[in-house]
């Protein structure tokens, strides 16, 4: 079934595969990024370190553009069709932690089809920049379920692997800041740590 979202929320975004750059900020990003535009190299790995490009400090999403630039050149549909692929993995891997934490299918299903399909998701999937979102979102999604299975029991070192997808997150997009909070909801429902009153 898991598989099956995987899909189906690639059959969703996939028409987004044919799409060209938005220059709203796709230029700034990438056309015309010295740092991202001529493709994997030392100097610019080590610029996408070293330096906020665009006032965005975000090393490891100007790599993934980098990747993106070697292995499909400067055509968009590359860029379109990784962040379709990133975004169908979380689908999935959403619909696997709810599975996993409630045991329940049906719930897990309706919960990942409802945040794959919703049309919120869609700038973040359509828009190659937004790329942040997708690649910053599979973090989030891998820390959190490392945090739950390592207090489980079941994933050894599992918090440590959540703190690292936070950090790692963070090289993509800031928002991954809000993990601790969520790792306080998490306490609450479905580990049972602690209660509402107590929150």
């Amino acid at each position: 079934i898991g598989l099956l979202v995987v899909l189906a929320t690639f059959a969703v975004y996939a028409p987004s595969i044919g799409y060209d750059f938005i220059y709203l900020d796709d230029d700034k990003y990438i056309v015309e990024n010295p740092v991202v535009s001529g493709g994997f190299s030392m100097a610019a790995v080590k610029t996408a370190w070293t330096e906020s490009t665009e006032s965005y400090w975000a090393p490891l999403l100007w790599m993934s553009f980098m990747v993106d630039i070697e292995l499909f050149g400067m055509e968009p549909w590359g860029f379109h069709l990784v962040n379709v692929l990133l975004f169908s993995m979380n689908a999935g891997l959403l619909y696997g932690l709810v599975r996993s934490w409630t045991g329940r299918t049906g719930v897990a299903l309706a919960v990942a089809l409802l945040w794959a399909l919703h049309p919120a998701r869609v700038e973040s999937v359509a828009w190659v920049v937004e790329r942040k979102d997708v690649l910053s979102g599979l973090f989030i999604l891998l820390g959190i379920g490392a945090y739950v299975e390592g207090h489980r029991g079941n994933l050894r070192h599992g918090l440590t692997l959540a703190w690292l997808c936070m950090a790692i997150g963070g090289m993509v997009k800031q928002i991954v800041i809000v993990m601790p909070a969520v790792m306080l909801l998490l306490d609450v429902w479905p580990l049972e740590r602690t209660n509402w009153n107590r929150v």
